[in-house]
């Protein structure tokens, strides 16, 4: 027990080291060690522990006063009872101690509440921020400060509050300071400095929050009602000057758009396809960027749908523009091939919306390739005649083995490019070299007797072409049922204007014919389909396209001449192609207007072509906008890109029609129309008042047509040449350029059929002297025998006409049947 007591004691001695407190825990001990000098060792252990146990918490209050009293920061009322609570420990009094401590804790949390009021008063004050009153403020910071340490805690409270508001701008200032700001935006706004003005306007928003507050603090609620009213306009304001940035914005992007647009235009004329794509790919970026912001605002977006879809479709005529460039290959060009199928590789990686011309250009490539291929043969088959010339029969026999078998490849290719029409010929080329291996092994084995005779090149005939028929399948109308009993088949050509064309094919003698079907009998439709019916009857020759019959049952349809080659494509096309059109055109307009008829409406869509040999000769279709030169002359449903000015104020005459043809010349020569426009009021006011830049600044080699087309584009109709006037300079201009062209050609095959083609087009002028010219040098020229005798013939029949002096369209029918076959 001894011991225990012992460890009681020293634990004892531990806890009370500090002899300011634990005068009870002392009095207790004191009572212990008497007991333990009468030995009475029990009953001192039990005051020990009583001792320790009131020491304990003692202790523990000690701890909970000096915690709070580190909290304690002016010597106010919580300093008076953290002192009683002292006291109370001192004289043993734990209980009542104890008991004061939760007040203590109370009163503390006032006070510093308060206090921190007071240094975020004086933060203020020292700040003596602008619309402030800082000397009230001290002031009342004082006073609330005394009340504080006396305990009076609302008094102090209600004063420090006020005492905030005095060390604070006023609601007054600040309303000043966001008008001010206001006032500056807005004037930034009406100098288009939006961000400037957004910036401002945003401070102002700041400076009215703070009044707001002020507003609130003073509890003034009409004044934050009104401060609200103009922050929601503010706020409205910005949003304006955003949409103002916007709009700016969207603006920029459509006008460098349009500068990419310009490029694009330049490098495509100049056939610079990858700069131009380049240019038109940016082009539609920022036009989508635009359009973007547009339906983000609700801006007007129409033209920029316009811009958008314009040059997208620019972007496909780039892509097929390279194509057809691609595949313009001479030959005769050592690099042909290879140039070739680059284009092939080229046009099937094309991922365009018209199918039909990438399918067309890669059938056109892929006949190419294939007569690149058989020129090749032919070119290795004359160096293997030349070996047999000169007594080599051996080596000749193995290069014509070669060549067989290099002609064997040809075909498969011909197959697999399903390039058919080539086929017979390059079987009679491959034949031709069987039948010399044979000669020459002939020859070989008896040299006495043996006189082969060597198939050459030129003595193959070619085979006949195939064309792939046109069209874009069927089109739904219930009335097309109605003429199955006539015709054996209906494919759907294209449409225009009130009606929709049909290639079909009679049952009764199995000709191809062109239906020409309005689409709405309506009382305009009806009034245009009869209008075109009157002047078409009119019309038979042969570069206008030549009505069969007009019908009224099962309903009002046109039968029309079938032209195989389609219609004249928009773009640049080769200065002879582009003259020998334009010229057969003149003659159907001249011819036209000598049966009293203007037709109006000359675009690339209403001329056709027609196929002979490798050349086409035009034919001019829809004369549904046509007047009688007798009637009215006024017209309207023009196209605007091709109309004349006087055409706009509704007049016409037959130099309406020398404009149209003179800038369908243009459009050839250069690939553009000069006229062309986003919107028809840009159009017309082109049409009206633009005068284009002569065609040789874009195509040099129309200098020589200059002044003639020029003249065609003339505003005032007076100052216009004839029809008979324009044909005749483009006809010069034809000899002129056929003459070099022929004087440059190399390859006989080529020298030939321009030949004929010339006499074909001196025969069309009726110039039967020059026509006879030209067919006598290319029967000196021609190497088939046959086709020279028929050659002959034909000069002789010329020749009796000239002497006679006898004049007929015959003789041109005969040439261009000459024309296919030679081809």
């Amino acid at each position: 027990m001894l011991e225990e007591i012992r460890e009681v004691m020293l634990e004892l001695k531990e806890l009370i080291k500090d002899d300011s407190y634990y005068n009870a825990s002392k009095d207790i001990i004191r009572k212990a060690i008497r007991e333990i000098k009468k030995d009475n060792f029990k009953r001192a252990l039990k005051l020990l522990k009583e001792a320790k146990n009131l020491a304990l918490k003692e202790r523990n209050i000690v701890e909970r006063i000096k915690n709070l009293e580190a909290k304690i920061k002016i010597h106010g009322k919580a300093r008076n009872v953290a002192n009683s609570i002292y006291d109370r420990i001192r004289s043993g009094d734990l209980d009542n101690a104890e008991d004061l401590i939760p007040e203590l804790e109370k009163i503390l949390e006032i006070e510093n509440r308060i206090f921190m009021k007071i240094e975020d008063v004086e933060r203020l004050i020292s700040r003596e921020l602008p619309g402030s009153n800082p000397k009230e403020a001290k002031e009342l910071k004082e006073e609330a400060l005394n009340l504080l340490k006396k305990g009076r805690f609302n008094e102090a409270e209600e004063l420090i509050e006020k005492a905030k508001l005095a060390a604070k701008p006023t609601p007054d200032y600040l309303l000043q300071r966001a008008k001010d700001f206001a006032l500056d935006a807005e004037r930034s706004f009406t100098q288009d400095k939006f961000e400037e003005s957004i910036e401002l306007w945003r401070r102002s928003l700041e400076e009215y929050e703070r009044a707001k507050e002020a507003a609130r603090e003073r509890k003034d609620e009409d004044l934050v009602r009104d401060i609200e009213f103009a922050q929601e306009r503010i706020r409205q304001n910005i949003e304006n000057a955003k949409i103002a940035i916007d709009n700016r914005e969207m603006l920029k992007l459509v006008s460098k758009a349009n500068e990419y647009v310009e490029k694009g235009n330049k490098f495509f004329s100049s056939k610079n396809y990858d700069s131009a794509l380049e240019s038109y790919m940016e082009a539609k970026r920022l036009f989508k960027s635009a359009l973007d912001i547009a339906e983000k605002r609700n801006f007007e977006r129409d033209k920029i749908r316009e811009g958008l879809e314009s040059v997208e479709e620019s972007i496909e005529h780039v892509k097929l523009g390279k194509g057809e460039y691609l595949i313009d290959v001479d030959i005769e060009d050592p690099e042909a091939e290879r140039k070739l199928y680059s284009a092939l590789e080229y046009l099937r990686s094309l991922d365009v919306r018209d199918k039909d011309r990438v399918k067309e250009l890669i059938q056109e490539c892929s006949e190419r390739i294939i007569a690149v291929k058989i020129r090749n043969a032919e070119r290795m088959m004359e160096k293997t005649e030349e070996l047999f010339k000169s007594g080599e029969y051996y080596d000749a026999r193995e290069r014509y083995r070669e060549v067989w078998q290099y002609l064997n490849e040809v075909e498969d290719e011909a197959v697999s490019l399903k390039v058919t029409s080539k086929i017979p010929y390059i079987q009679d080329l491959r034949n031709a070299c069987d039948r010399n291996i044979t000669q020459i092994r002939r020859l070989l084995v008896d040299v006495g007797e043996v006189k082969p005779e060597i198939y050459k090149v030129e003595d193959v005939r070619r085979g006949i072409k195939i064309e792939v028929e046109r069209g874009g399948g069927f089109i739904r109308d219930e009335r097309l049922e109605k003429l199955r009993e006539e015709y054996e088949s209906l494919e759907y050509i294209g449409s225009g204007g009130f009606a929709r064309v049909y290639k079909a094919k009679r049952r009764d003698d199995g000709s191809i014919v062109a239906l020409k079907i309005p689409e709405e009998l309506t009382r305009e439709a009806e009034k245009v389909f009869f209008n075109e019916l009157e002047n078409w009857r009119k019309l038979n020759h042969r570069n206008i396209v030549r009505l069969i019959e007009p019908r009224l049952t099962p309903f009002p349809h046109m039968v029309l001449e079938y032209v195989d080659g389609g219609s004249l494509k928009e773009g640049r096309m080769d200065i002879e192609d582009a003259c020998r059109i334009i010229n057969d055109v003149a003659r159907g307009i001249e011819y036209a207007h000598s049966q009293l008829v203007i037709h109006g409406d000359i675009k690339p869509q209403n001329i056709l072509l027609k196929r002979i040999g490798r050349f086409y000769e035009a034919k001019i279709t829809d004369f549904g906008l046509a007047v009688a030169v007798t009637k009215s002359r006024s017209i309207r449903g023009f196209t605007p890109m091709y109309s004349a000015p006087e055409q706009l104020e509704g007049k016409v005459s037959e130099k309406t029609d020398v404009y149209q043809l003179g800038l369908l010349l243009y459009v050839m020569l250069t690939g553009f129309n000069p006229f062309d426009g986003k919107t028809n009021s840009e159009i017309e006011e082109k049409v009206r008042n633009y005068i284009p830049e002569p065609p040789s600044k874009y195509n040099r080699d129309a200098e020589g047509l200059d002044d003639l087309i020029m003249r065609c584009l003339s505003k005032d109709p007076e100052k216009r040449p004839s029809v008979r006037e324009f044909r005749e300079g483009v006809y010069e201009f034809m000899k002129k350029r056929y003459g070099i062209s022929l004087h440059l050609t190399k390859d006989y095959r080529t020298l030939v059929e321009k030949s004929l083609y010339l006499a074909f087009y001196h025969a069309k002028e009726g110039d039967l002297v020059s026509c006879l010219k030209e067919l006598k040098f290319a029967e000196g020229k021609i190497r088939d025998e046959k086709l020279k005798r028929d050659c002959r013939c034909l000069i002789g029949q010329i020749d009796y006409m000239v002497r006679e002096g006898i004049k007929g369209e015959s003789i041109v029918e005969e040439i261009e049947k000459f024309l296919k076959l030679v081809e």
